[in-house]
């Protein structure tokens, strides 16, 4: 596998169904390494999923899954927060003034 990039290189790094052709671990601590400190990871992945969770395999599924919601539900809080769709109010302050001072 060829990577080539500096550490801390990247604010986000996307992978789209790559997992099954890569190796899993040497793929993903080379992502980690690349994204700068608060860099974000969506990862979108096919995999199958052990759902007996009296085998091994499906109780550490469940396990994870639940571990992961937090996580999730933390990740959508600061993008809402922080990468907002509206202005912030002073850009919406501002936009206000040069409105009104066109229209008079």
């Amino acid at each position: 596998m060829s990577w080539n990039f500096r550490s801390e290189t990247f604010d986000c790094i996307a992978s789209l169904a790559t997992f099954p052709h890569v190796p899993l671990r040497e793929t993903l601590s080379r992502m980690r390494d690349s994204l700068k400190i608060g860099g974000v990871l969506p990862v979108l992945d096919l995999f199958g999923r052990e759902r007996n969770v009296f085998k091994p395999e499906g109780l550490f599924d469940s396990v994870l899954n639940a571990v992961a919601i937090p996580t999730s539900v933390s990740h959508i809080n600061n993008i809402r927060l922080n990468y907002r769709v509206l202005p912030k109010a002073a850009a919406r302050v501002s936009f206000r003034a040069v409105r009104k001072n066109l229209l008079t």
